[in-house]
């Protein structure tokens, strides 16, 4: 297909379904267009080969364009594939296809489902091309057969009228006998082409006549019948399938047949390995007179993709089953917000909540306050794709709270990643637990209350009799069944059997009591039961057994409980020998605690009689003891010393909280008496009021403590350090600078001397120090007998953590001082060789955090002294720069002096002569001398003009600043003002914003304007209208002002030339000036801080831009 149209919102089409129509039809022009009121138009204009509808959400008029596209003549022909976003039910299927879909796709599909349906639609309208074609053909055939059929028949009526008219009448009979063999040919040809399309298709394809017999069948579908395509031809459906089968596929028919257009269905049948389902596209076939003869079907076997698809429904369903009526709690929440996603039924029963507030809450919102930070831990962590969460706390609607175990499993939820919780209340178990002992003893008195069977045995004649309650326990009937010693051995199971017999013939032949426990099986349970029997053997007078006596007791239930309650303990049991926690239990089962005694009493109760009776080794290792027995009989109060004040208050919140707490620091004292921190929760259980034990579980956080300490200290010497870095990098002077160092050297590290030694030729010259007492400060040491020259000579610390161990002889000074340990740390400059040593009074493990605050003060101080050396060399230049400027200003007005006055002196004399022979003896001389004449009195005025300008411009240098602030518009006005004489004033147009105000030196910002104003009119006085433009605006928080003409404008590649002395980018004959005004300017304006540019085109005016700094000036 060449063409290929897309009706939809691309933007809503899923990725997927995206991806499959490209990869597909990459070949192929895919267009895309929005159903909107002029899509009918785009699409007859774009003429497509196959259209593409996407709907994303179906509604009643869904399907409606259907009918538009079908009923437009250009577009009858064109097939329609409908793609879904999800599954429609039955009758909105049949909907779209009655209103002229060709096929249907449902989100998500792959690349092989849309292939089949192309497969198919293309199938589909070639043979139903062909054979409209073929039609056509054959019928326009038949009609003219017969009108030469009936005009053969009035040849032979006219038989009368002539020999050469019966001649020419079997001359065209003849020809037209040709002809039509020729047509029956060609049909043979068409039909056997036709038939080897069918042939060769892996779809099954058949044309029915009305009476459901078949007229025309594939290779394929005899196949699958296991017949030839003859032995098929003229039969019916129901001949090769099952009857049910056959009537729907035939209602499919009918239902083609009575709508008279195609109709895609999803048909079914039974072959040898299950059933197969098939989308089978039917359509009517008509004759010339557009009567349906015929029903084509083209069926393909999509069983795969629905059994797998019926595979996917089914867990669906099966999952969301379990997950409904599953009768303990189940929701499934987000990993990442930790929100509510979905809940069954028994989390709401449960709960208390509604599902829409669950939807609304997040798992936090189901958590005491106390266990949401372990909660937020946990969903950290690392998840396995299933985990035993363990127990929780959860808390209800009402406030009350439970007991959960919690199991989850990592899964996929509506593209999130998300985990599914199931949590059994186990409130009830726990409480059973603490029952359990009490369980044991009750149990026992019922015992003596049950019912048992009583039996009798007479030896010699092996008689035995059952009460009702035996042939209760062993199943029998007692009118159908005689008891017999033999018949209880044959009851009992192998493996008990032998043993029993041997305690029966110890009883008879040494008179011992009999009893035992066996097992038997029971028909009616199908399980084992166990029985209990107990008897007593009677004896004659020569010694024989001649009576046994004795009782039967069905004890299963006693088994059964017995055996769970080793399971149960041994789960217990387990729990606490392998958790990772400290676990133990506090008991005062001797002393039960009143817990309506006040708060302090209770307390006092606790340390008097709570002790250890159970406990794992986490436990006892945590406190110092190798086995957990170690333990037991120990108070609480030698592990909560009382004088700790955070023990106390721990086991006033455990009563205040109902005896249950939670994520508490203590103070614990171990074996050895040390001190350990421990992260504590506790659990009381009360019976009667009385709180008769305590469950405590615990963390060892010393380390972690320890680690906090380190690091709390280690930040307050790093801000220490950072506070002398700053304290050095203001120092002006060397002298600042030791004191600093010595100062925060002992402060960073504790110590108890700090001194700054500096090698000076061959000897160690201690500066400074800052100590305990006085050592070396102002001492000159020989550098080879000072350890500071080790320092000096491999550039790296030296570290003595025991001076008194040292052999070394550089440290025999040291000795007979307080110095027990020291560290030594190089100071790197390429000024001076310098060092930082640290003492400390009693030995000390120097740790590499203390040398790495030493090192970087060191650095530090590295950079302020070469820093003071290079400001102490900069100040010298900038002071020898100084003298020199100030020689060359002093140069500068001698030579302004010389220009003020030995120059005009000439120029006036000049001048004077000049303008004296021009009026007195102007008569003399020729046109040629006037015009030399005139050009003396010209050039002698420009260098007057000149050298005013120079002056001008070397005043502007020098002169002092006077800011004030400056009302800009008003200085304009004045400015303009001075220049109404000006030649070029009268024409001008000026346009002038509204200027704010600036800090400035006002008759210099005069000069500015008044050069740049004149300018601006010198330069456009050759325009018949010169405008004038003065504005401003804001640029990086500073204000621009411009002056804006229409003149003659400048070549941008001059701009560089622009602001120097002397340079004119216009002649003289042009445009007067001397070359100094824009320079003049620029000297103003920097002069303020500020900066000056200009932008123009030849014949197109210039602009001309300056900026003075707000920064600079301070203007509001």
């Amino acid at each position: 297909m060449k063409k290929i149209l897309v009706i939809g919102n691309k933007e809503k089409i899923s990725t997927s379904t995206y991806a499959s129509l490209n990869s597909i039809l990459h070949e192929s022009g895919i267009h895309y267009i929005k159903k909107d009121k002029s899509f009918l138009q785009k699409i007859i204009s774009y003429s497509p080969d196959l259209l593409f509808l996407y709907i994303d959400k179906i509604t009643p008029n869904s399907f409606a364009v259907f009918q538009k596209i079908k009923f437009e003549k250009n577009l009858t022909s064109i097939p329609i594939i409908t793609i879904l976003n999800k599954k429609p039910n039955k009758e909105t299927i049949i909907k779209a296809y009655q209103l002229g879909c060709d096929s249907i796709l449902i989100e998500p599909f792959d690349e092989i489902d849309l292939l089949i349906q192309l497969k198919n639609l293309e199938q589909l309208y070639s043979i139903k091309k062909k054979i409209d074609l073929s039609s056509d053909y054959y019928i326009q055939r038949i009609e003219t057969l017969e009108e030469n059929e009936k005009k053969l028949r009035d040849a032979y009526t006219q038989l009368e009228k002539g020999r050469t008219a019966i001649l020419n009448m079997l001359s065209d009979l003849r020809a037209e006998i040709k002809t039509r063999l020729k047509y029956e040919e060609d049909l043979n040809r068409t039909n056997k082409l036709l038939q080897d399309i069918m042939d060769n298709s892996p779809s099954l394809i058949y044309i029915l006549d009305l009476e459901g017999k078949f007229i025309s069948v594939n290779r394929p579908l005899a196949k699958l019948f296991g017949k030839s395509p003859e032995e098929i031809i003229g039969k019916r459906r129901e001949d090769f399938i099952p009857i049910d089968i056959a009537l729907s596929h035939l209602k499919n028919d009918q239902k083609v047949i009575s709508e008279e257009k195609p109709i895609t269905f999803e048909e079914e049948n039974e072959e040898p390995d299950g059933k197969h389902y098939y989308i089978t596209v039917k359509f009517p076939l008509t004759n010339n007179k557009n009567e349906i003869y015929a029903v084509a079907g083209i069926s393909t076997d999509i069983t795969e993709s629905r059994r797998a698809q019926l595979a996917i429904e089914e867990s669906e369903k099966r999952y969301r089953d379990l997950f409904d009526s599953n009768p303990s709690p189940m929701w499934v929440y987000d990993l990442e917000s930790l929100s509510f996603l979905e809940v069954n039924e028994a989390a709401i029963l449960k709960y208390g909540y509604s599902r829409d507030e669950f939807l609304r809450m997040t798992i936090k919102d189901i958590r005491p306050e106390a266990e949401v930070g372990r909660l937020l831990e946990e969903v950290s962590k690392h998840r396995p794709y299933y985990q035993y969460s363990g127990i929780w706390k959860h808390k209800l609607k009402n406030g009350n709270l439970i007991d959960v175990e919690i199991v989850s499993h990592v899964i996929e939820f509506k593209n999130r990643k998300a985990v599914l919780v199931l949590a059994q209340d186990i409130t009830e178990k726990i409480k059973a637990q603490d029952e359990l002992i009490a369980s044991e003893t009750r149990f026992k008195l019922a015992q003596k209350a049950a019912h048992i069977g009583s039996w009798e045995w007479e030896i010699n004649d092996d008689k035995l009799y059952w009460s009702d309650e035996v042939y209760r326990i062993f199943e029998k009937d007692s009118k159908n069944f005689t008891p017999s010693n033999k018949a209880i051995i044959d009851e009992i199971i192998p493996e008990d059997k032998e043993r029993v017999i041997k305690e029966v013939e110890l009883s008879l032949t040494q008179g011992k009591p009999f009893d035992t426990e066996y097992r038997i099986f029971s028909k009616t349970e199908n399980s084992i039961k166990w029985i209990h029997s107990k008897g007593e053997v009677f004896f004659d007078n020569q010694n024989k057994p001649i009576l046994a006596a004795g009782t039967i007791q069905d004890i299963t239930l006693r088994k059964k409980t017995e055996e769970a309650l080793r399971i149960s303990e041994e789960k217990y049991a387990a729990f606490v020998r392998q958790s990772s926690e400290a676990i133990c239990l506090f008991e005062l089962g001797h002393q039960p605690l009143d817990i309506n005694l006040p708060i302090e009493m209770q307390i006092d109760l606790l340390y008097e009689n709570a002790v250890i009776t159970e406990c794992n080794k986490v436990f006892a290792q945590s406190h110092g003891y190798n086995e957990p027995s170690e333990m037991y009989g120990i108070k609480i109060g030698q592990i909560f010393p009382r004088l700790a004040k955070e023990n106390v208050e721990y086991l006033r919140s455990f009563i205040k909280t109902d005896y249950n707490v939670a994520g508490i620091e203590t103070k614990e004292l171990s074996k050895d008496g040390s001190i350990k921190y421990f992260l504590n929760s506790l659990i009381g259980s009360i019976e009667n009021s009385k709180l008769v034990r305590v469950w405590g579980a615990k963390q060892d956080i010393s380390k972690l403590k320890k680690v906090e300490d380190e690091i709390r200290s280690l930040n307050q010497r790093l801000h220490l350090l950072i506070d002398a870095i700053q304290n050095l990098s203001t120092s002006q002077n060397m002298n600042d600078v030791i004191r600093a160092i010595n100062f925060y050297a002992r402060q960073l590290v504790n110590s108890d001397c700090s001194s700054f030694f500096i090698q000076e030729g061959d000897s160690c010259f201690c500066v400074d120090e800052n100590s305990i007492e006085p050592i070396w400060k102002g001492m000159r040491i020989q550098i080879e007998s000072c350890i500071c020259n080790n320092v000096y000579m491999k550039n790296t610390p030296v570290i003595i953590e025991d001076v008194s161990a040292d052999s070394r002889n550089e440290l025999d000074m040291l000795r007979k001082t307080f110095i027990k340990s020291l560290a030594i740390v190089p100071v790197r400059t390429e000024v001076l060789n310098a060092s930082i040593g640290i003492y400390w009074a009693e030995k000390r493990k120097i740790s590499e955090d203390d040398i790495s605050l030493i090192e970087t003060l060191a650095n530090a101080a590295s950079s302020t002294i070469e820093n003071i050396n290079l400001l102490t060399e900069l100040e010298n230049r900038v002071k020898k720069r100084t003298e020199e400027l100030e020689l060359a200003n002093k140069e500068l007005e001698s030579f302004s002096y010389s220009v003020s006055h030995d120059l005009r002196a000439p120029l006036r004399a000049i001048s004077g002569f000049s303008n004296i022979l021009k009026e007195e003896y102007h008569h003399i001389l020729d046109e040629e001398g006037q015009d030399y004449l005139n050009t003396i009195i010209k050039n002698t005025k420009r260098m007057g003009e000149l050298i005013d300008d120079l002056l001008r411009l070397s005043r502007i240098s020098k002169q002092e600043m006077k800011l004030q602030i400056i009302k800009m518009n008003d200085l304009i006005k004045e400015v303009l003002q001075d220049l109404k004489n000006y030649v070029y004033y009268e024409k001008a147009k000026f346009t002038i914003s509204t200027l704010p105000d600036v800090l400035g030196d006002r008759a210099l910002l005069k000069i500015a304007f008044t050069n740049l104003i004149s300018n601006a009119l010198k330069f456009s006085s050759l325009e018949d209208q010169p405008e004038i433009e003065i504005g401003f605006f804001d640029k990086d928080g500073n204000k621009t002002f411009f002056i804006k003409d229409n003149g003659v404008g400048f070549d941008m590649q001059y701009i560089n030339k622009l602001f120097n002395v002397f340079q004119r980018l216009h002649s003289a004959e042009e445009f007067e000036g001397t070359g100094i005004g824009l320079a003049i300017v620029s000297k103003i304006i920097n002069r303020h801080g500020g900066k000056i540019w200009a932008e123009g085109m030849v014949n197109k005016g210039a602009t001309f831009y300056f900026e003075i700094p707000i920064s600079s000036l301070n203007i509001p």
